[in-house]
């Protein structure tokens, strides 16, 4: 799972994005997720909290 939380945060970096966005600003603006809620969302999946 590090391979895609790896690879998640090399592609915000390539395209100059920041990890931790403004929370309403992505609500508004964002049509994504923004990267932080991404990787702990896969660090849960690694746990098994989530299926």
């Amino acid at each position: 799972m590090w391979q895609l939380v790896s690879a998640l945060i090399r592609l915000y970096s390539e395209n100059d994005a920041t990890l931790a966005s403004d929370a309403l600003h992505s609500l508004i603006y964002g049509s994504n997720p923004p990267a932080s809620i991404r990787i702990s969302h896969l660090e849960e999946v690694e746990q098994g909290c989530i299926t």
